[in-house]
C-alpha cells in the first residue's frame, strides 16, 4: 500500500528547492546531511546551513552574471561544495548538471577535453570547480563564453539575511530543474532534462511507496551524485522529505567497504541503494572483525539496481550479513532510468524480491520465459530476480515490435508512461521524437517480461548478441569471466561482431588478466574461459583477447562502454 498523504505532498510545492527553504525556516537546527570522510572525520550540516550555503552559491552565480535558464556544469568531487553547487543554481532558476567525478587513475587531459566538448556543444554558461582544476579549465575554456568559478571564491558562511531568503527568481514548475547527462566516454553525452514538477512527483511517489518517515528513517549511501540513483537517494528525495542523508564518496567506500556497515550501525540507517557488484564486493571484503558488535536489523530496505540483478549476489549478501541482523526480507530490487529520474519499478516493502527460475535455452530464443520444473536439467536453468512493480503514477507495458501488448512471460520491449518522465533530450528534439510515440509512451530499449505484476528485465535490445538464432546477453558472459580468479573482476567486456561468412554474429570477449606477467598461463586461461562459456550458455566464443590493466573502457558511471570497446578492438586486433 502507498502512503497517500506523502504522495499528495508533491502538490504543495512548485520547485524542488522549496522544501529545503521551508525546513530551514521551520526546523533550522535539524541535521539534514552528514558527509563521512575516509580518515574518520565528518561534516554535519543542519537545515539552516544547507539553505544558507545554497543561497550563497546562488548569489555568487548572480554576481557572475548567471541568469535563469543558464546551464551550469559542476566539476568536482563528492564533498559539501558539490551539494551547494547543485542546489544553488536552482534558487535562481539556472540549470545545473553534475559531471562525473575524476577518478584517481583517469587521464585528466582526456577528462577536461570531455568537459570542453560538453561546454561548447550545449553553450554552458558556467563551470564550478575545485581550486586545483581552476587554471587548466579556465585555459581550456577561454573564448567559449563560459565562466570558470572556483569553489574557494564563494563564501558559504551563513549570513543573518539568508534565513529569510527564498527563491531568487520566478520559477515555473515546468521549467527545467537540472540535467542528467547519460553515460558515455566519447562524443557529447545526451542530456536528460527534468522539470521541477517531474522531480517533485517522482521523489514523493518513491517516498510514498517506501513509506518514508523523516522522524525514523535515515538514508545511507556511497553512490556518486552524478548517478541518478545516488542523486535521488542522497539529495532529492531526502531533502524534499526532511530525511537525514548520510553519505560518503564512492572512492572512500571502495577502499573501505566496511564504512557503509559502520554508518548503518551508528546512524541506524534504514534505507540504501547499491548496484549489483557492490553486494559481491561487500560479502567478500567485509570481515568478521569489521562486523563485531554490529546490529544491522535497522536496515529495512536495501535496493539493488542499475545493473543486471543476480540471485547469487543476493544469496551471498544474506549469508554474510544475516548473522549480524540484516533482515532477509529487506533485500530488494528495482528498475529505472535517468529519463524517469530514476525508478520505474520497485519491490514492495517487507517482501524479498521474488525470483523466477526459467528454461535457459528457451529464454535465449528471445520470445518467452518458460518456468523450469523438476524435469529441466540443472544446466538448462537460469534464475532471474524481479525488478518489482510500477511505482505510483507510472504505467509499464511489455510490447512486441508492432507495439502490441504482450501477455505474462512473453518477452518484449519495456515502455513506460508517467508524470515523472523527462521533458526531452536537452536541445535534441530529433532524439526525443525517436523514443516517444503519439500517446506519450517512452520506448526504453530494454527487454523484459511480466509475471503476476512483477517486471523481470533481461537486457538491452541494442546490446543483444544473436548467435545462430540464440539470444545472448553480454552480462551473462561477463559474469562467467568474473568467476575466474585469473581474470580481474569487473574488467571483462563482451560484445557481438558480424560474422559475414556464417551469416550471424560472433562473440568477442576482451578480458584483463590478474597477473600480466604470467604469459605462459594465457593459453590455459583462454581455454578455461571458452570451456565455461560453452558449458553454461551452449555457445562458442569467436575471439578472446587477454589484455593488461586499463584496456577495457568504462563510462564515468562505471558501466561498460560497449561501442567504444568494440571500436578499440577493431583498431587494435582486426588486422591480425
Amino acid at each position: 500500500m502507498v502512503n497517500e498523504q506523502t504522495l499528495a505532498q508533491a502538490k504543495d510545492y512548485t520547485t524542488i528547492v522549496q522544501p529545503i527553504i521551508e525546513r530551514a525556516r521551520t526546523d533550522p537546527q535539524r541535521v539534514s546531511l552528514v558527509i563521512l570522510q575516509g580518515d574518520g572525520s565528518r561534516t554535519t550540516v543542519t537545515a539552516a546551513e544547507l539553505h544558507a550555503g545554497s543561497v550563497a552559491y546562488a548569489l555568487a552565480l548572480q554576481a557572475y552574471g548567471i541568469h535563469q535558464g543558464d546551464h551550469v556544469v559542476l566539476v568536482m568531487g563528492h564533498d559539501l561544495p558539490l551539494f551547494y553547487s547543485f542546489l544553488g543554481p536552482m534558487y535562481i532558476g539556472a540549470v545545473p548538471s553534475i559531471f562525473p567525478y575524476p577518478t584517481p587513475n583517469l587521464d585528466l587531459t582526456l577528462y577536461f577535453e570531455r568537459v570542453q566538448q560538453l561546454v561548447t556543444h550545449y553553450g554552458v554558461r558556467a563551470v564550478i570547480t575545485e581550486p586545483r582544476y581552476l587554471d587548466q579549465l579556465a585555459s581550456l575554456l577561454a573564448g567559449t563564453g563560459c565562466q570558470v568559478i572556483s569553489t574557494d571564491s564563494i563564501d558559504a558562511t551563513p549570513q543573518p539575511e539568508y534565513a529569510e531568503t527564498g527563491l531568487l527568481a520566478e520559477i515555473d514548475e515546468h521549467d527545467l530543474a537540472f540535467i542528467q547527462h547519460t553515460s558515455g566516454t566519447t562524443g557529447v553525452p545526451k542530456g536528460v532534462g527534468l522539470s521541477h514538477r517531474a522531480v517533485l512527483n517522482h521523489v514523493f511517489a518513491c517516498a510514498a511507496f517506501l513509506h518514508l518517515d523523516p522522524e525514523e528513517d535515515v538514508c545511507v549511501s556511497w553512490l556518486p551524485l552524478y548517478h541518478d540513483m545516488g542523486l535521488t537517494g542522497t539529495i532529492l528525495m531526502v531533502f524534499a522529505t526532511g530525511t537525514l542523508s548520510v553519505t560518503m564518496s564512492p572512492f572512500t567506500w571502495v577502499r573501505r567497504p566496511k564504512l557503509l556497515f559502520e554508518a548503518i550501525n551508528e546512524f541506524r540507517g534504514s534505507l540504501s541503494w547499491m548496484p549489483n557488484f557492490a553486494y559481491n564486493l561487500s560479502a567478500k571484503a567485509v570481515r568478521d572483525s569489521d562486523l563485531e558488535g554490529m546490529d544491522l536489523s535497522c536496515w529495512r530496505y536495501l535496493l539493488n539496481g542499475s545493473e543486471p540483478l543476480l540471485h547469487t549476489s543476493h544469496e551471498a549478501f544474506i549469508k554474510r550479513f544475516g548473522p549480524y541482523g540484516f533482515p532477509n526480507e529487506s533485500l530488494n530490487s528495482g528498475y529505472g532510468l535517468a529519463e524517469n529520474l530514476v525508478a520505474v519499478t520497485l519491490c514492495p516493502l517487507y517482501e524479498r524480491a521474488p525470483e523466477d527460475t526459467v528454461v535457459k535455452s528457451v529464454l535465449q530464443e528471445g520470445e518467452h520465459a518458460v518456468p523450469a520444473d523438476e524435469t529441466t536439467p540443472a544446466e538448462d536453468t537460469t534464475t532471474l530476480v524481479s525488478s518489482g512493480v510500477p511505482i505510483p503514477n507510472c504505467e509499464v507495458r511489455i510490447v512486441d515490435e508492432q507495439g502490441n501488448d504482450q501477455p505474462d512471460r512473453a518477452i518484449g520491449e519495456i515502455i513506460i508512461r508517467s508524470d515523472t518522465l523527462f521533458e526531452g533530450y536537452y536541445e535534441r528534439p530529433d532524439l526525443t521524437a525517436e523514443v516517444f510515440d503519439e500517446d506519450g509512451w517512452f520506448y526504453t530499449g530494454d527487454l523484459g517480461y511480466f509475471v503476476e505484476g512483477h517486471l523481470y528485465v533481461i537486457g538491452r535490445e541494442k546490446d543483444l548478441i544473436i548467435v545462430g538464432g540464440k539470444n545472448i546477453y553480454p552480462h551473462e558472459l561477463e559474469i562467467i569471466a568474473d568467476s575466474m580468479r585469473t581474470l580481474k573482476p569487473g574488467r571483462s567486456v563482451a560484445f557481438g561482431v558480424d560474422d559475414t561468412a556464417m551469416g550471424t554474429e560472433q562473440i568477442v570477449m576482451v578480458c584483463e588478466v590478474t597477473d600480466p606477467e604470467a604469459v605462459d598461463a594465457l593459453p590455459e586461461i583462454e581455454r578455461e574461459l571458452r570451456r565455461r562459456v560453452t558449458q553454461a550458455l551452449g555457445v562458442t566464443i569467436g575471439d578472446v583477447r587477454l589484455v593488461n590493466d586499463r584496456w577495457v573502457i568504462k563510462t564515468p558511471s562505471g558501466k561498460f562502454a560497449r561501442n567504444d570497446n568494440r571500436r578499440k578492438y577493431f583498431a587494435e586486433f582486426a588486422a591480425e
